[in-house]
């Protein structure tokens, strides 16, 4: 199975500009825990509910602070051609629970999720082998 056959096509973020409050209120209202940060059309990191407790509630930062303070810097990525068993491993590698799919200019075209893996009707192994590295 392809990437593109089971990742999640429509990509919600912020830029890195945006404030924290706008990061969360995006999450409240997708009910998502996390949000790729873009910055000129260009993934560059996530930003997720627990950063914005960890590295902003808790240094007592406002929700004016900007999304690019908060985030993780860095991003996983897979392309949407490629086999779902090797965007899994990568996840597993790097203990993440979701990775952004790019094309081959590497713009964001989905998200694909430990959800959506388990939801295709991948191999349970595979999901099992996620689960265990995040």
């Amino acid at each position: 199975m392809k990437v593109r056959e089971c990742m999640s096509h429509h990509v919600e973020g912020v830029d890195g500009g945006d404030s924290v409050r706008v990061a969360a209120e995006r999450m409240a209202a997708l009910d998502v825990g996390s949000l790729p940060v873009f910055e000129s059309e260009r993934a560059v990191g996530m930003v997720t509910d627990r950063d914005l407790v960890v590295r902003v509630l808790a240094r007592g930062l406002d929700g004016t602070t900007p999304v690019r303070a908060a985030m993780t810097r860095g991003i996983v990525v897979c392309f949407a051609d490629e086999d779902v068993s090797i965007a899994a491993d990568t996840m597993a590698r790097e203990h993440v629970r979701r990775i952004i799919v790019v094309d081959r200019d590497l713009l964001p075209i989905g998200i694909l999720s430990l959800d959506d893996l388990a939801l295709h009707g991948c191999d349970p192994a595979l999901v099992a082998e996620v689960a265990r590295g995040v």
